[in-house]
């Protein structure tokens, strides 16, 4: 089976344009002969929607775009992050989901567990954590499929009571989905590594990882984006800081015959990067063009007038 990997930059609160991104992304994989593509974490409305979460307007406006996402979804079949609506009436008024999506409709949900709320975090405001877990049978394939923080509470890094893979395992899956919003920081690309290697050595089976790519005010999302084998070998590495979309054959990653070199930019190469892109996010999504800089005869300004004008352009830069 072919899977695309769609690493796209979403807008918080854009409905209509993460919308048309994710339709434009499920009809090139359909083109490429792709069975199923995977999204990111809260996809369809933006992660970190943050306080939106809390309007009833903002949660039908996911549920409706979720609705027309479906109607493009009848060969292929995708994973999309939403929020949704907790119908129990107990506990928090909402989940962070995956939705598996196929032939017109959602099929299978997936609810996030782990609801992180530390450091910039504050899901577990917002959501209520997922307490049942299923596995999707798709086109001979049993796909286990996790949000984000999901996968981050390992032997070695204990954060939770709750270990959603084990539960997963106990269904005897053949395929481990991650869909993310993972952001950036110097050693995260590193510690990812690490974390994913912790969960293959209790899965031994191949792992695809779906990360966001953009900038939202003072959060960066690098995207690097992963698919690993089913000996635990790198299969493919996408962009860092850009969208990507790749197409991989679950069959390569059950034999282990696509290997990928990865390195990882140096730190200080990464954090240029990652200051660059976020400059230039933030003002394309404030539909922003210029800047106007002072200069106190100091480094710091100085770094940041050579990074906005590498962001923007000399022609938008005026120094003072």
């Amino acid at each position: 089976m072919k899977i695309a990997l769609a690493q796209l930059n979403y807008t918080i609160g854009d409905f209509e344009g993460n919308k048309e991104k994710i339709i434009k992304a499920i009809k090139e994989a359909e083109i490429k002969d792709a069975s199923l593509i995977v999204f990111s974490e809260l996809s369809v409305c933006g992660y970190p929607p943050k306080d939106f979460l809390e309007f009833d307007d903002f949660i039908d406006k996911c549920q409706k775009s979720v609705h027309e996402i479906s109607q493009v979804c009848n060969k292929i079949a995708a994973i999309i992050g939403s929020p949704i609506k907790n119908e129990s009436g107990r506990g928090k008024p909402l989940y962070n989901a995956a939705l598996f999506i196929h032939e017109g409709r959602v099929k299978g949900i997936q609810r996030k567990s782990l609801l992180p709320n530390y450091d910039i975090f504050d899901e577990y405001r917002y959501f209520e954590p997922n307490q049942h877990f299923e596995v999707f049978e798709f086109k001979g394939e049993k796909i286990a499929i996790t949000v984000c923080e999901d996968l981050w509470n390992t032997e070695n890094h204990p954060l939770y009571l709750c270990k959603p893979l084990d539960e997963l395992l106990k269904l005897k899956p053949t395929l481990l989905v991650n869909i993310s919003a993972s952001p950036f920081h110097d050693n995260q690309p590193y510690l990812r590594l690490n974390i994913f290697s912790e969960n293959f050595k209790k899965a031994q089976i191949p792992l695809i990882y779906v990360n966001q790519v953009g900038a939202h005010t003072d959060l960066i999302f690098d995207g690097n984006s992963m698919a690993f084998n089913s000996n635990g070998s790198l299969a493919i590495r996408m962009k860092f800081f850009a969208e990507d979309m790749i197409i991989v054959d679950t069959h390569d990653l059950h034999t282990a015959v696509v290997t990928s070199d990865f390195n990882i930019p140096q730190r200080t190469a990464l954090i240029h990067d990652a200051l660059v892109f976020g400059i230039k996010e933030y003002f394309s999504k404030l539909n922003l063009k210029n800047a106007i800089i002072g200069l106190s005869g100091g480094i710091d300004s100085a770094v940041v007038l050579a990074l906005a004008t590498e962001a923007l352009g000399n022609d938008h830069i005026k120094a003072l």
